[in-house]
């Protein structure tokens, strides 16, 4: 059997959390890629290293478990929306089981503007959709989760939500390769792609600079072709890592969860 219809066949079983299905899969040492890991060595090599051939454990970053819960409210949130009737109480419960003070505030205003912001006229396929996609021979099968995946006849609509501090710049790859599963799976004859993006916010009635933003993302031949390159290229640097256990040090320990950890964190100087 192959690693693809392997991991099919173990995501259409799957019992648990999306996170624990991928733990289940790095411990039975089972290859496959994901954005997660072609972001992570592109951006630094030993933060891969640490990260997915050492497994280093560290604490989960505030940011991490915000964004996390954020997702999970931002599902029951479509959810309901799809049917016609939005019920606070379950978004509260989870948001207040978590949080509290400052970041609960923050988590209730994103979820107010995504209510505000909803993409009307769809219908909901799913939120929160786990799939996995063959890139072709000489590499491993490539897993991902969509956040929303939304249908108006034969028009598709893929989105993905982004929380943090300040809007940053997206990688469209991420995006593009989510479009191109939805593309062969449901074979629409239109298909667009977003980054949703939500900024903490303390009080939605009294900000200067916007607190949502909606980017299309467009994915052409060309710039598909692109992204191929970039997982192949990035697969080529992970087999090496993995193969010798050398990995070059980055420039982007401030972002890194792994920093407190690893010998090579610099900040200001360069390695």
């Amino acid at each position: 059997m192959s690693d693809f219809q392997a991991i099919s066949s173990a995501l259409n079983q799957m019992n648990g959390s999306f996170l624990a299905f991928l733990k289940q899969l790095d411990n039975d040492e089972v290859p496959y890629l994901s954005y997660s890991k072609i972001s992570s060595v592109e951006s630094c090599e030993y933060r891969y290293f640490l990260e997915y051939v050492e497994r280093v454990k560290v604490r989960e970053p505030l940011y991490l478990k915000k964004g996390s819960i954020f997702h999970q409210a931002a599902s029951i949130a479509h959810r309901q929306l799809a049917k016609g009737r939005l019920n606070h109480k379950p978004i509260e419960r989870l948001v207040n089981k978590h949080f509290e003070g400052e970041d609960n505030r923050h988590l209730q205003n994103a979820i107010e503007l995504l209510i505000q912001n909803a993409h009307a006229g769809f219908e909901v396929v799913a939120t929160e959709r786990p799939f996995v996609m063959s890139l072709g021979r000489g590499v491993p099968p490539l897993i991902g989760i969509i956040d929303l995946l939304l249908r108006r006849g034969d028009s598709f609509l893929v989105v993905d939500h982004k929380t943090g501090k300040n809007f940053y710049e997206q990688d469209g790859l991420q995006l593009n390769l989510y479009r191109e599963y939805v593309r062969r799976t449901f074979r629409p004859k239109r298909l667009l792609a977003y980054f949703d993006e939500y900024r903490w916010v303390n009080n939605l009635q009294r900000i200067r600079v916007p607190a949502f933003r909606r980017t299309r993302v467009s994915c052409t031949s060309k710039s598909w072709s692109k992204s191929l390159e970039r997982i192949r290229d990035g697969y080529k640097t992970i087999r090496y890592i993995e193969r010798t256990g050398k990995a070059n040090s980055g420039y982007s320990c401030f972002a890194c969860r792994f920093s407190s950890v690893c010998d090579h964190a610099s900040f200001g100087s360069s390695w």
